[in-house]
């Protein structure tokens, strides 16, 4: 049957025993008392939709083997991607534990009946309280996987354009259902994709690795938030997952993933794992208080611009066997928020503070004059000129800021 995992979020920056709440896998059973204890600490929670796939055998907990061959055969078989020939298409795991089961079919897109299916089950999450739906592993649409032969499903057999409007059609499905049942809803997907701009409020992304593992590949170096640059005040990207592509540089993908926008997104971790990173835990603590306080309206809620010139050394990192990658001392990036306010994000991942030279010209109006400010987690400070000199502190996300005259 379709397959769900459950994710959460609070406001808090830290768990009391030490770590933190923003994003932790749960379980994946959609017990109401799970949303509500996430409510009551300030929080709300995402169920992860296994996209169109129909698990037909995994192993669960205890041994156990889950399998839906005879449901699969009785209900599911005749809305099933098929190749060509019409037989439905089968896929078989290539290693053993593989997250996806053993054997899997996917229901055809373009049917009522995959999307009634999807549908009730995102309205029965957000009626037990997960008011953000996640449509995962369907990477950026994954239009290779939806490419279907039947000739009873009423779409053209085969190739076609078809399949991102089946997709579309299905989150506008979601949106009317849903959203009428909590004023919190959110829809998201797995990586972001242009045609469904219409329909999303959150996409699951990477830009933040520094090696070259997936979505990022040789000869690539490593990913650029293009898309967030381009689409950040429509929808918002979050972290999936810090620490993965680090290379062994946990901060360092903090660092560059908040500056990118990102909303953090971190993998199932506990204290203990604190314990054992604790550039990671200090890096994301100060990153959140800066990011719920005065660089929300920029990196939450504001337009990414081309970032300005920066006086800081580059370094270079060694990623075990990705090699070696270069990276800047302190990451940047420009926004504007809301009001016409102007602010530069800057993330230090390093264990001491690093000064750098900083030319603001570039993101002003020709003629105009501005009131700038220096925002860190101890103190704000008025900063003289266009062309300013900081430091930031460890570990930490700091803001310069400026107010355009007459705005």
């Amino acid at each position: 049957m379709h397959r769900t995992r459950t994710m959460a979020w609070t406001s808090s920056a830290r768990w009391k025993s030490g770590w933190f709440k923003w994003w932790g896998a749960c379980a994946r059973s959609v017990e109401p008392q799970r949303p509500r204890a996430l409510r009551e600490a300030g929080g709300r929670g995402m169920i992860m939709l296994s996209g169109y796939r129909w698990t037909l055998e995994k192993k669960e907990g205890g041994g156990t083997v889950y399998t839906s061959d005879e449901r699969f055969d009785r209900e599911v078989k005749p809305w099933a991607v098929c190749l060509p020939g019409g037989a439905p298409l089968i896929r078989h795991a290539v290693k053993e534990g593989d997250f996806h089961g053993a054997r899997w079919a996917m229901m055809c897109r373009a049917t009522d009946y995959a999307k009634k299916t999807i549908v009730d089950v995102a309205r029965y999450c957000v009626q037990a309280g997960w008011p953000v739906i996640h449509f995962d592993q369907e990477v950026s649409g994954n239009y290779a996987a939806s490419v279907c032969y039947s000739d009873q499903h009423g779409h053209p057999v085969g190739h076609g354009k078809w399949a991102h409007e089946a997709m579309a059609d299905l989150y506008k499905r979601i949106r009317e259902t849903c959203a009428p049942l909590d004023p919190d809803f959110a829809l998201s997907m797995e990586e972001p994709n242009e045609l469904y701009l219409q329909q999303l409020n959150l996409c699951q992304e990477r830009p933040f690795g520094i090696t070259t593992e997936w979505p990022c590949r040789k000869p690539e170096t490593r990913s650029a938030p293009l898309f967030m640059y381009l689409y950040h005040d429509y929808l918002v990207g979050w972290a999936a997952f810090y620490p993965w592509k680090a290379g062994g540089h946990s901060a360092e993908v903090v660092a560059k993933g908040f500056t990118a926008g990102q909303m953090p997104g971190l993998t199932p971790i506990g204290p203990a794992d604190a314990e054992q990173d604790p550039a990671l835990a200090e890096m994301m603590e100060n990153c959140m208080k800066a990011y719920r306080t005065y660089a929300l309206d920029y990196l939450l809620f504001g337009r990414m611009l081309e970032p300005p010139p920066i006086d800081a050394p580059d370094r270079k990192l060694q990623l075990g066997n990705q090699g070696e990658t270069t990276v800047p001392a302190v990451w940047h990036s420009a926004w504007r928020a809301p009001d016409g306010r102007i602010g530069v994000a800057l993330a230090n991942s390093l264990e001491k503070e690093q000064g750098l030279k900083l030319d603001l010209t570039p993101l002003l109006p020709a003629g105009a004059s501005a009131k700038v400010v220096y925002k860190t987690l101890a103190d704000e400070t008025p900063l003289a000129g266009l062309t300013v000199e900081v430091k930031v502190p460890a570990r930490s996300l700091a803001l310069v800021e400026m107010t355009i005259a007459g705005l």
